[in-house]
């Protein structure tokens, strides 16, 4: 005897493919209208962060290239850096890892007396619309040594934040680096570095991007309209 399902008596559930459940996201920083500075890396000091003591490793993009030409992006001589990048998440996910791999420099084109350094860099990741909530702040100390001189020297920061939040469509994330330097008497240029490498030799090396990347998982609230689900309509079988 043949048997029919009526449609209301039908319960659906979204499901997701394995495969691609998550994302590892980068996006690269820039900017435009601050002014450049070029250098020549191989006369550069550059220090970079550790973890534990241990050299930090992850699936950036790279670059090998022998290029000794860098250039630092700056807001003026003397003038404090800080810049703010904005992220539209384009649905509801959780994000259960953010890394930032940056490198920022302090340039000093006239040196009169005192000590110059790059000092330490607060990192700020916050809503921009109800509740404007600060998802995540740190300051991390470069731990470069002083600069009695002129030349340039960047700390390359590389920090992992294993904390998950999540993020909405129509919530702009604003992204915030603040460098918070050192100045004696002189004249100086501080500001990111979007192109670096880890060695200041002038030989084939490896150059990384200045950007923040996150690993993402969509919700499961994202997942309902685009499967088009009425939850008010659901019922479960045989009632």
């Amino acid at each position: 005897m043949p048997h029919s399902l009526a449609p209301s008596n039908v319960k659906s559930v979204a499901t997701y493919d394995t495969s691609g459940y998550g994302e590892d996201l980068f996006f690269p920083l820039t900017d435009v209208g601050l002014t450049e500075q070029s250098f020549t890396i191989s006369g550069a000091t550059i220090t970079r962060d550790t973890h534990d003591s241990k050299q930090p490793i992850d699936g950036d993009p790279v670059i090998i290239h022998d290029t000794d030409n860098g250039m630092i992006e700056h807001e003026g001589n003397n003038t404090a850096f800080t810049q703010t990048y904005r992220w539209h998440p384009d649905m509801s996910a959780v994000i259960y890892k953010t890394r930032f791999h940056v490198a920022f420099g302090l340039n000093i084109s006239a040196y009169t007396s005192g000590n110059f350094n790059i000092g330490k860099l607060t990192v700020t990741f916050q809503e921009t619309k109800n509740p404007n909530r600060i998802i995540y702040q740190n300051t991390f100390d470069s731990g470069a040594a002083n600069q009695t001189g002129t030349g340039i020297s960047y700390h390359i920061y590389d920090q992992d934040v294993i904390e998950s939040y999540k993020v909405y469509r129509g919530q702009p994330i604003d992204i915030t680096f603040t460098m918070e330097t050192t100045a004696g008497s002189g004249t100086r240029q501080e500001g990111l570095i979007s192109f670096f490498p880890n060695m200041a030799t002038a030989r084939p090396k490896i150059f990384y991007v200045s950007g923040v990347s996150f690993h993402v998982h969509a919700s499961l609230d994202h997942a309902d309209p685009v499967y088009r689900q009425d939850m008010r309509r659901l019922s479960v079988l045989g009632q």
